[in-house]
């Protein structure tokens, strides 16, 4: 139930990778997940997830394992290999699973305004700004939705 888009793939040639259509085809690939961030790294797991969601999109796109990803980081103008290990896996699994609740249950989780989010493509789904008022209040408001049971 997870999609989404890459910022990069590199397919580096190896002897025991991945046989993509369109390319040559007696060559194989070991694909390579890059993904650019504007600024630094980050203390909370958001960009290791985003990383570790985008790796496991292309493992079953290609039926292959991908055991590390990259993080590119503007401002210190370095990749950062990031190990995808089991621990990591399960965190997303239980972070998907969560926002599959949200989802069934119709429910909303309380957004919080930082100044990371100036810069999210999603603030205009998460609102964590509504002129003071919570998420519910807010939609409650502007769409006639009654959502007496978010939290």
């Amino acid at each position: 139930g997870v999609y989404g888009k890459l910022d990069a793939v590199e397919f580096i040639e190896t002897k025991t990778g991945i046989l993509p259509r369109n390319l040559l085809k007696d060559t194989a690939y070991e694909p390579h997940i890059v993904e650019y961030k504007k600024g630094k790294q980050k203390k909370n797991p958001c960009d290791i997830i985003q990383l570790v969601a985008q790796v496991v999109c292309l493992e079953e796109m290609f039926q292959t394992h991908i055991s590390s990803a990259y993080l590119y980081y503007k401002s210190i103008h370095r990749r950062v290999e990031v190990p995808i290990d089991t621990n990591i896996r399960l965190y997303l699994q239980d972070t998907i699973e969560k926002m599959q609740e949200y989802l069934k249950e119709k429910t909303i989780p309380n957004g919080r305004f930082e100044s990371k989010c100036k810069s999210c493509s999603l603030i205009n789904y998460c609102m964590p700004i509504t002129n003071g008022k919570s998420s519910k209040k807010y939609i409650m408001e502007h769409l006639g939705v009654n959502l007496e049971k978010v939290k």
